[in-house]
């Protein structure tokens, strides 16, 4: 598992570095990927500045995120669609675990300095009706 997370921060530093695109979906995929990596510094970078400003707050909120998904055995993200809506985008996803159930779960973006910045973060309900998350 801890080369797997390796592998993942690896691949996400090389895509970043070679300026690929900062998609709503990449952003939320990114932010997961992170996250349950441990790197909640470069998840922290991908919120927006309001969320940054509570940076304490945020890291808080993006640990008890990473300790769900790790004990509920999350094994992936899949992007099930993304809806404009005004100046921000909704991106809808599937949280993906090793028992095969699925939760559904959604993210709110925006702009700032013309990259895509997570505004918000909510999945109701955990694996088996158990706590959700929200940021």
């Amino acid at each position: 598992m801890r080369v797997r997370s390796l592998i993942v921060l690896a691949a996400c530093f090389i895509i970043a570095a070679c300026g690929t695109s900062n998609s709503p979906e990449d952003v939320v995929t990114d932010i997961y990927e992170l996250t349950t990596s441990g790197d909640l510094e470069a998840a922290l970078e991908l919120l927006v500045v309001e969320k940054r400003s509570t940076s304490d707050s945020s890291l808080r909120s993006l640990a008890k995120i990473r300790d769900s998904l790790n004990a509920s055995g999350f094994s992936g993200l899949a992007i099930s669609g993304s809806q404009e809506e005004g100046v921000s985008m909704r991106v809808y996803f599937k949280e993906q675990y090793e028992s095969g159930k699925e939760k559904d779960g959604g993210a709110q973006l925006l702009q700032e300095d013309g990259q895509w910045k997570l505004k918000s973060l909510y999945v109701p309900g955990g694996v088996g009706g158990r706590g959700g998350h929200r940021l």
